[in-house]
């Protein structure tokens, strides 16, 4: 057995424009091997989700998928490393899109907002 925690990447715009872009950079990260990886060993691609469109007001996001592997498990080292990398490029590259970090489980509930610490109590 092991601990399971989840961590999961969700990215916001108000211009779809902004999101298709950042969702490339985000596909192309996908398909570069992380350390320790062969390449297709995991294929992190799948965890993206297609771009979605708001029903008001021109929004547009998608949703990087928990990796569904245990802490301290090569996989889960690996996802940490994409999720990461997708961090740090759209921090870096796209200023245009709000990044939201998700993480649930056994190591506690954690929310980060553009890599601020947000409160995650229910509203």
């Amino acid at each position: 057995m092991g601990t399971m925690s989840h961590d999961a990447i969700i990215v916001v715009g108000y211009s779809k424009n902004d999101v298709m872009l950042a969702q490339t950079a985000v596909l192309r990260l996908a398909a570069t091997p992380t350390d320790g990886a062969q390449p297709m060993q995991e294929c992190w691609s799948d965890l993206v989700s297609p771009l979605m469109s708001s029903v008001m007001n021109a929004y547009a996001s998608f949703y990087i998928a928990p990796d569904g592997s245990k802490e301290g498990w090569g996989t889960s080292d690996r996802g940490d490393q994409f999720r990461e990398s997708v961090i740090a490029e759209l921090g870096a590259n796209h200023p245009n899109v709000t990044v939201v970090e998700v993480r649930w489980g056994e190591l506690g509930d954690k929310m980060f907002v553009d890599g601020r610490e947000a409160d995650p109590k229910p509203w």
